[in-house]
């Protein structure tokens, strides 16, 4: 009777023993898995290097919840199929319809040259707020030459994604649109204090409707309003868009003349 005892006890303890190292297992490789999810048939990509669960939960987050730092607008057109068939920034739309200025596109100049030429304008006219602009906006540039060339959409601390973006609502935007127009969240800029490990999630499909100039004002918008936020406390991207506005419709010679500097 002792001995049959014993033996059950022995079976039962190597039991629990297996059930946790299969467990124990089974959670490594849940680690090492691709950090490819795919939600509701839509593709998200999401940084490699991040823990699954953390991310798929923090995108999320970010993505339906609306915990969220800031972020960009695009004024979206869309057909009966809801696909988008025209994007502008709104930083731009109300340059352009409403102060009815001229983008300045500088295509000569391509998206790094030009965004490192005036985001080093930025901190040579205001060091104290912009001496980051160029490093904050390399990181931007790096991700999307290479989502624009390559084709790749993971990129570390920029996630490219194709579902909706929840609404930051901090543009306090007034506009009268076409009934198949809406303003729509094209880049939301997660919180900086260390909550997320990735720190800007952008919507991919009107992303790539943007034209040339448009690619380049997300840029210099993201990063002015990161930084105004920090220097200033900006809760709205209203004097982020002004400025951008300011920005896009300047010519070559004035970016380097002291009028640039005038106008921060």
């Amino acid at each position: 009777m002792k001995t049959i005892l014993s033996l059950t006890l022995l079976l039962s303890f190597t039991q629990v023993f297996a059930q946790e190292v299969v467990v124990e297992v089974l959670e490594k490789e849940e680690e090492l898995l691709p950090l490819k999810l795919e939600l509701t048939e839509r593709e998200l990509i999401i940084p490699r290097t991040l823990p699954r669960a953390h991310t798929v939960e923090r995108l999320n987050q970010v993505i339906l919840l609306g915990d969220k730092g800031n972020g960009g607008d695009a004024v979206v057109c869309r057909n009966e199929d809801d696909k988008v068939t025209k994007a502008e920034i709104l930083d731009h739309y109300e340059a352009r319809v409403l102060k009815k200025q001229k983008i300045a596109a500088h295509k000569e100049l391509g998206l790094s040259g030009y965004i490192d030429l005036v985001t080093n304008r930025l901190a040579d006219c205001d060091f104290r707020t912009y001496k980051d602009a160029p490093k904050e906006a390399a990181k931007l540039v790096r991700a999307i030459e290479k989502y624009r060339i390559v084709g790749e959409r993971d990129h570390g601390q920029v996630v490219f994604v194709n579902i909706p973006l929840s609404d930051v609502r901090d543009s306090k935007h007034d506009l009268d649109l076409a009934p198949n127009c809406n303003v729509e969240q094209l880049v939301v800029r997660t919180n900086s204090n260390g909550d997320y490990s990735f720190e800007y999630v952008i919507q991919s499909e009107i992303f790539n409707k943007l034209q040339a100039s448009g690619v380049q004002g997300i840029v210099l918008h993201e990063v002015i309003y990161k930084l105004k936020e920090k220097s200033t406390g900006d809760k709205t991207s209203l004097k982020t868009r002004a400025l951008v506005q300011k920005i896009a419709s300047m010519k070559l010679p004035e970016i380097l003349s002291a009028k640039f500097c005038r106008s921060l």
